[in-house]
């Protein structure tokens, strides 16, 4: 007998042996996995849509940032990142948000995240003076954390 058919019989005769104990672990992962499942299924209807919201409700902050997500190797935003910087834009026109943050690895010449999403911010209207590049985003926590320290970003209180 070959180890693959040796290990599936080994996995059968355990099914077979401990169906109490398959059972148990089975459930405990849909436990475990069924609050993500939910939280996902009732919030999915709210997430991404800004127009959901009135603009006069939304608080003023000091800046929006907009985070990474490109195809075509690095030349242009993913349709969702396109979405968020268009958010950015909506927020900065409605006088929401005074400035944007662009964040992301502007480390190589082929592949500036930061200046692709400036680029596209310039070309739905914003003023260049009004948008700002962080060219050391490669993670979210670093690029909050440079954000505070370094351009004085702080969080809104509601």
């Amino acid at each position: 007998m070959k180890s693959g058919q040796a290990n599936e019989s080994h996995k059968i005769r355990l099914l077979r042996k401990h169906p109490v104990l398959c059972l148990i672990l089975f459930c405990t992962a849909v436990i475990l996995w069924w609050p993500t499942v939910y939280t996902n299924l009732v919030t999915r209807s709210e997430r991404f849509e800004l127009s959901r919201y009135s603009m006069q409700k939304l608080p003023k902050r000091l800046r929006h940032c907009a985070r990474r997500g490109f195809k075509n190797s690095g030349t242009e935003p993913s349709p969702y990142l396109q979405w968020r910087i268009e958010t950015a834009v909506k927020l900065y026109q409605a006088g929401k948000v005074h400035r944007l943050l662009m964040t992301g690895d502007g480390s190589y010449a082929d592949h500036d995240e930061p200046n692709i999403m400036k680029k596209v911010a310039l070309e739905l209207g914003v003023p260049e003076n009004d948008i700002e590049v962080d060219k050391f985003g490669f993670d979210t926590y670093d690029s909050c954390v440079r954000a505070h320290d370094r351009r004085e970003v702080k969080a809104p209180s509601w």
